[in-house]
């Protein structure tokens, strides 16, 4: 299922998450399409109902992709936000400002509404905790 995909996992890195939300998004669609077919026949033949529970599904699937796909985004503003950081020289660094920034990017990726069990989760927490 999904819960195996590479994304799920913090360590298959962002290019890789991304390329497999591309690939998951791109099947996706193509069952959907596939599904629309199908409901078409189910019409015609008076029994639109039964494709219900897989409407719904596709639409959780869907927004599960759609969540983790928000997340990584956060972790590129995080590696964006870290590599500004790290290009400052020494004498410009205003260390409260930058423990904030750390704050609030931490304050933002609790809000994602997402299992925080997940590996990928667990993972960008303790990037950002260190």
């Amino acid at each position: 299922g999904l819960k195996k995909e590479a994304y799920y996992y913090y360590k298959s890195g962002v290019e890789l998450a991304f390329d497999r939300v591309k690939a998951v998004t791109d099947h996706l669609d193509a069952k959907t399409s596939e599904q629309e077919d199908l409901f078409l026949i189910s019409k015609n033949f008076e029994y639109p109902d039964e494709l219900n529970a897989s409407f719904k599904i596709m639409e959780q699937m869907r927004q599960d992709v759609a969540q983790i796909k928000a997340l990584w985004e956060h972790e590129v503003t995080r590696i964006c936000m870290t590599e500004i950081f790290l290009c400052k020289r020494w004498g410009t660094i205003d260390a409260s400002a930058m423990e904030d920034d750390i704050k609030a990017n931490f304050k933002k990726l609790k809000e994602f509404k997402v299992d925080k069990k997940l590996d990928v989760y667990q993972g960008m927490q303790e990037v950002i905790k260190r």
